[in-house]
């Protein structure tokens, strides 16, 4: 699966490795993404969302990344194009907000948090041409359907946890 671009839209797979949908610097192409859905604020963290459900990027000086990456039993990344169905994935949402940088995450690296299913569904020339990511099943996994989200307002550029939400979507990637 190559690079898809879109003036504002990098939709690729790198090096095998993850996928990456950039929608930095654009307005036109949207995710739309619910923290309020099962909300649980972390220990000192807030007692709602800090970011409002909705569509994002939300500017053109806001920012939205989606990475999806597959690991092994050790935690280290793995093919992201493997044939059939990985269950040890992440779905990591990068969202830069009024300033703000924030993290809404579920993945094996990420403790209390589910994990995403990428399953290959079509096969052209011994290559994967169309896949999808799901969050993985509690039959599969942990906690399935939890996201943590964080927010870099900690010292030197930390990652603090400010609670988790219930996270469903299905995406399909495919090449063209």
């Amino acid at each position: 699966m190559g690079a898809y671009t879109n003036p504002g839209v990098i939709s690729e797979i790198y090096q095998d490795s993850y996928w990456n949908l950039d929608l930095s610097g654009q307005t036109s192409r949207t995710v739309d993404i619910t923290f309020s859905n099962g909300w649980k604020a972390a220990q000192g963290g807030p007692a709602t969302p800090p970011l409002a459900d909705g569509l994002y990027p939300t500017s053109m000086s806001n920012s939205t990344r989606m990475i999806s990456r597959c690991y092994d039993s050790a935690g280290r990344i793995v093919n992201w194009l493997v044939l059939g169905t990985n269950t040890s994935c992440s779905l990591r949402i990068d969202i830069t907000h009024n300033g703000v940088q924030y993290l809404f995450v579920m993945a094996p690296i990420f403790a209390g948090t589910g994990y995403a299913t990428v399953n290959c569904t079509k096969v052209s020339a011994g290559a994967c041409v169309d896949a999808t990511i799901i969050p993985t099943p509690s039959a599969l996994g942990p906690n399935p359907n939890v996201a943590n989200l964080y927010s870099n307002t900690g010292k030197h550029g930390s990652f603090i946890l400010l609670g988790s939400a219930l996270n469903s979507y299905v995406i399909h990637v495919t090449n063209p």
